[in-house]
């Protein structure tokens, strides 16, 4: 989410999200971290992925689609 932030775009300009995981078992933890991030706004859009493997051996990936009007 660190481009969202440069380009000053708020959480409630987010539209989608694409979660990729390392293992869907950690499912309830990725689901609690975005209810406490998104507390407040509409909850966006969200498709999660259980993957092999991401880079730099991270857990968790996402893919973030924001919208301005």
């Amino acid at each position: 989410l660190g481009d969202v932030y440069k380009r000053q775009i708020d959480k409630s300009h987010i539209t989608k999200l694409t979660v990729y995981v390392t293992d869907l078992s950690n499912f309830k933890i990725v689901n609690s971290a975005f209810e406490n991030y998104f507390a407040g706004v509409d909850f966006p859009a969200r498709s999660t992925v259980e993957v092999s493997g991401l880079p730099l051996g991270a857990l968790v990936e996402v893919d973030c689609i924001a919208f301005l009007s």
